[in-house]
């Protein structure tokens, strides 16, 4: 697992309902926790786009928006001048998991990804090590429903 992970889309095969890769996604993006790593996320329904294709059909979304640090990072980071740009320039940045509608097989196509950095190269290294670990989260909710989920990373 490279450092730079959380860049890559992340495409899941998995033996569960649409809805409830959702709440996967849900559950992983919703834990605030206390660590320094804490992330805030407002959370919303969307449909998006997983390839530039304009012909491509969107697929139903959930959009996690980075709302702030939580926890002893929040806390950390508000007390230094560089703690609050660190924060502020992680605003707005995104993360998208989109379900496929088409699924077959009994296995639901989900992909992942940054949808939305803001900030490209001034990102704090740290903040995206800690959007990384919200993204193995996911992967890892996912894998509780399907152990034999498969995963791609492109």
């Amino acid at each position: 697992m490279g450092v730079l992970d959380y860049r890559k889309q992340r495409f899941f095969s998995v033996a569960a309902a649409a809805e409830q890769c959702f709440q996967a996604f849900y559950r992983a993006m919703s834990k605030t926790g206390m660590g320094v790593g804490a992330i805030r996320w407002d959370l919303g329904r969307a449909s998006a786009r997983i390839t530039p294709d304009l012909d491509e059909q969107e697929w139903p979304a959930y959009v996690a928006t980075f709302a702030g640090r939580a926890g002893l990072g929040g806390l950390l980071g508000a007390l230094t001048e560089q703690g609050q740009r660190a924060e502020q320039s992680m605003k707005g940045t995104q993360i998208t998991f989109a379900v496929n509608p088409q699924t077959s097989g009994g296995r639901t196509e989900c992909a992942m990804w940054l949808s939305n950095s803001l900030s490209g190269l001034w990102m704090p290294f740290g903040d995206m090590m800690f959007l990384r670990n919200y993204m193995n989260d996911v992967e890892q909710q996912l894998r509780a429903l399907d152990p034999a989920l498969t995963m791609n990373k492109v």
